[in-house]
């Protein structure tokens, strides 16, 4: 038994670090119920979607478990949390508008919520391994968006089974840049869109930048990494994501993330102001005034958002029930490009969970901000900022497998003890 268990850990050793260098993919196998169909259109959304990274975290924590079968123990002072999640996620579901898609949801956050504990138990992670791993990952991955620049046409072969899509510079909705009057196509590798693409990297540049290292030797690589960033976030043209790097770059420079109070203050404005911009979405879209179409299409979803808010004010429509309730709405029929959640993950999250959900997320997230300041975790101090800054702006932190992936790695690793 003890040599099975051994064995067992090896494997499960390599294993996190294949589930850190994958998290980019999206290969995935969807299920595509009536539900998952909005006038007639296949909706990625509401689709139910086994990813190969889901697979890889289900094996890690199996084993993790297994191996550690005597050491894990429940505590009973987080039974009352485990009561209070399971009683809010069951009055979520009962009231969604429909049931399957709340489900789907909340059986994704248990996964997430697990694979985080047990990062943050695993008492085998180094340091410079899970460095090198991210640095190798963004290169490789990072390489195929760079090849998408030059070809204006994604690559295709074995990197479909990584999870690339099919498309060029002439499919329609695809996301150019404009430069010296010649249409570029922004990198996209394997991510849904190019924005989704720049936050990751953009949380990864920020960890590998301001996460001590200097046991690790490989300067070269480090160096490589981050040009690989700089040139995806530059060809991306994700303003928020190059805006909040910008501003995290002058806050790490000028030590202003030392006060634990203004973190708080910055979160809490930043969810209030989330809460209000319906208020605000219904005040500029009455004005006659012309917006830029993109800026014009978040007014739109942030006033589709305080529609359903007012019917569902505490408990929410149901978590990954937006799209499906647009259609339900006393507006116009909306053009397809328009079926996408709300750009703010705070106001999607108050919509999908009610008043009651984005309480219960402000509560956890102060505790973990008094976790991480006590703790001297500066690094997540920043990772933690900019996913305020960027959530503000886009779902993707909340909506896609690789984006929301990344934020649980990201927080188990933050509370594990072997981690500095």
């Amino acid at each position: 038994m003890d040599l099975i268990k051994k064995n067992l850990q090896k494997i499960n050793s390599s294993l996190i670090y294949f589930v850190v260098f994958l998290i980019p993919n999206q290969l995935a196998f969807h299920f595509w119920p009536n539900y998952s169909f909005v006038y007639g259109l296949k909706i990625d959304y509401l689709s139910i979607a086994i990813y190969l990274s889901d697979l890889l975290i289900i094996f890690y924590t199996i084993f993790f478990l297994f191996i550690n079968k005597e050491k894990v123990r429940f505590e009973r002072k987080k039974l009352i949390n485990v009561f209070i999640f399971i009683i809010f996620a069951s009055i979520n579901i009962f009231y969604s508008k429909q049931r399957e898609l709340s489900i789907i949801k909340w059986i994704k956050l248990i996964e997430l919520i697990l694979f985080s504990i047990v990062v943050a138990k695993d008492k085998f992670l180094e340091k410079d391994k899970i460095f090198k791993t991210l640095c190798y990952s963004i290169l490789f991955f990072g390489t195929i968006g760079v090849l998408q620049i030059i070809k204006g046409s994604t690559i295709g072969s074995l990197f479909y089974f990584l999870g690339e899509r099919k498309f060029n510079t002439l499919t329609p909705g695809i996301s150019l840049l404009n430069l010296f009057n010649l249409s570029i196509l922004k990198p996209y590798s394997t991510f849904s869109h190019p924005n989704s693409l720049a936050g990751y990297v953009l949380l990864i540049f920020i960890f590998i930048f301001s996460w001590d290292t200097s046991l690790f030797k490989n300067r070269l690589l480090k160096v490589a990494t981050t040009i690989m960033i700089i040139t995806l976030l530059m060809f991306s043209f994700s303003k928020t994501a190059i805006i909040t790097l910008l501003i995290i770059l002058f806050i790490y420079f000028f030590k202003l993330v030392n006060n634990i109070n203004i973190t708080k203050l910055l979160s809490l404005s930043i969810i209030i102001f989330s809460l209000l911009s319906p208020l605000i979405s219904v005040s500029l879209l009455k004005k006659e005034i012309y917006y830029p179409v993109s800026f014009s299409e978040r007014l739109f979803l942030s006033d589709i958002s305080g529609q359903m808010l007012k019917n569902s004010p505490l408990f929410g429509i149901g978590l990954n029930n937006f799209i499906y309730t647009m259609p339900t709405l006393k507006i116009l029929k909306l053009p397809f490009w328009l079926l996408q959640p709300v750009h703010n993950i705070f106001l999607l999250i108050t919509v999908e969970a009610g008043l009651f959900g984005i309480g219960i997320l402000l509560i956890v997230l102060f505790k973990y901000i008094d976790y991480l300041f006590k703790n001297n975790k500066k690094s997540f101090i920043y990772i933690l900022l900019a996913i305020l800054l960027t959530g503000f702006f886009d779902h993707y932190w909340f909506t896609l497998q690789q984006n929301i992936l990344l934020i649980f790695f990201f927080l188990g690793l933050s509370k594990n003890s072997q981690i500095k």
